[in-house]
């Protein structure tokens, strides 16, 4: 089985959240599995490229005519998936990607105005190297929305060849996370090649008078699947987590699928992580003391009382993590004798807000604006808990690298965060963090009261530390239910109708 990945990311050449984890992880535990499987991503311009594990080597050269957006001329090159044995395709396309931010302009702090033609121009690119290069390949897994619109554009071309003849690869959509669709005006079809014609009403490439990518995904895509069992329901269920797609998302339920994330045990290992001072495990805990007073100094705090709880929390500072159920705490937080430290980039307010409330409580919260992986890890394996009361989660990883840490995760029961930290029984020792339901700043108080009332006695808190370290979150049975959509998809093999000229009409969008 040959299986082509293709997304805006992959870690570690370039990472903005997890997704890059994701497609940096997946296919070192599908070589694992016997699959063959090989990535194409954007060579962005940040990527260093006298560090890839091999040089690029071109491949092929061509132009993408975007219409409206452009001619601009491509090279692809391949190289190797740093620590894997995994083949990585670099679409080169200078116009596109050799800027200072991956989807956003650091000087705005919004996407870039041509957002709709750079990812065009990569899935285009696609398809000239499947025609060009690898015909052979069984199937493109596609995530998220800068690669929804390539099952479509297989699709069509599909319909319009000789059934007997031709041959297209199955297609797998994977949403990370619906809240980021793709929408553009229906100005942004042309470059894609579709005819205008096909924009009407409740088809696949219209959305309220705008093209949503997603849609389009779902619409055409042999399987589509989510990052955990509960979000492919919730997506499901209501205009809350499914964004106005939910309606289309029940016309292919039973295409839809959900197959929780692993965690890379090499990189998220206490025993052997290179990136923390002291190294720990499940029956040696003394590091995971060393490490917290390392991240204390790591802000700036005295390291004289290394009793006081430390509660980390890593990421993007949007509403989305629960940015909003944060702040209005902070003060009262202040005062319950524990410490607060924040590491990630978000909305620009929620920037100003945090470095001012460090300003008024330095002894309390220690905030640091960007990303460090290497403070991400110390973060981790200094903390007592971590922070992630999120609106929504698709899957998360945080709270999973914070289990294999000793790191209790405090979470609200949505996405794979309810899938993946179970309550703590002090009564009977069971449980892996702190859980709350109700979407509020009390719900979340209530849960770090809690948390903050068991820390001292070492005897419980130990127990919920070990009770983490043994949860098995890695990468190879998710790897496997991933083979098994692969096979689904082979064994179909038919092609999926592309006419759009009298669409049915969807329950919405």
């Amino acid at each position: 089985m040959d299986v082509l990945m293709v997304s805006a990311e992959v870690a570690p050449l370039s990472k903005v959240g997890g997704l890059a984890d994701v497609v940096g992880a997946l296919p070192r535990a599908l070589v694992a599995e016997g699959v063959r499987v090989s990535v194409m991503t954007p060579a962005y311009g940040q990527i260093d490229r006298s560090k890839l594990p091999e040089p690029p080597v071109k491949v092929f050269g061509t132009k993408i005519d975007l219409g409206p957006g452009g001619v601009h001329p491509v090279t692809v090159w391949r190289t190797r998936l740093p620590g894997a044995d995994v083949p990585v395709l670099l679409v080169d396309n200078p116009h596109f990607f050799h800027r200072d931010g991956i989807y956003t302009d650091p000087a705005t702090g919004e996407e870039y105005v041509d957002g709709a033609y750079r990812f065009i121009g990569f899935v285009r690119t696609c398809l000239e190297y499947l025609d060009q290069v690898r015909p052979d390949v069984d199937i493109i897994h596609c995530h998220d929305s800068h690669t929804a619109t390539l099952p479509a554009l297989l699709a069509l071309r599909e319909a319009d060849a000789d059934p007997l003849t031709s041959r297209r690869p199955g297609t797998l959509l994977t949403i990370h996370n619906i809240a980021y669709p793709g929408l553009y005006p229906t100005t942004v079809l042309p470059a894609l090649g579709i005819p205008e014609r096909m924009c009407v009403p409740y088809g696949p490439f219209e959305y309220y008078g705008q093209v949503n990518f997603l849609k389009i995904g779902i619409h055409f895509a042999d399987l589509i699947n989510t990052v955990s069992v509960r979000y492919a329901q919730e997506i499901q269920e209501s205009s809350e987590y499914g964004g106005g797609l939910e309606g289309v998302l029940r016309q292919r339920a039973a295409d839809v699928y959900g197959v929780l994330n692993g965690v890379d045990c090499d990189e998220w290992n206490p025993e052997t992580d290179p990136l923390i001072p002291h190294r720990f495990s499940l029956d040696n805990l003394a590091g995971k003391r060393a490490n917290k007073q390392a991240l204390l100094e790591a802000y700036g705090f005295p390291t004289t009382d290394l009793d006081r709880p430390v509660i980390g929390m890593v990421g993007r500072l949007v509403d989305q993590k629960g940015l909003d159920l944060v702040m209005p705490l902070l003060d009262e937080l202040a005062g319950m004798g524990l410490y607060l430290v924040i590491l990630g980039t978000g909305l620009p307010r929620y920037h100003e807000q945090l470095l001012d409330a460090q300003r008024r409580h330095p002894g309390f919260l220690g905030v640091r604006i960007g990303f460090d992986n290497r403070l991400a890890h110390l973060i981790e394996a200094g903390s007592d808990l971590f922070l992630m009361p999120s609106r929504f989660e698709p899957c998360g990883l945080n709270q999973m690298y914070s289990l294999r840490y000793g790191t209790a995760p405090i979470v609200r029961a949505t996405g794979g965060l309810a899938y993946t930290v179970t309550p703590f029984q002090p009564d009977t020792g069971r449980g892996t963090g702190f859980v709350f339901s109700a979407y509020s700043s009390q719900a979340l108080l209530e849960q770090i009261d809690l948390a903050t009332y068991l820390y001292p006695d070492r005897r419980i808190w130990t127990r919920l530390m070990r009770n983490g370290m043994r949860q098995d979150f890695s990468w190879q049975q998710s790897a496997r239910r991933y083979v098994e959509l692969y096979q689904k998809i082979m064994a179909r093999r038919e092609p999926r109708p592309a006419s759009a000229s009298s669409p049915a009409k969807p329950p919405s969008a």
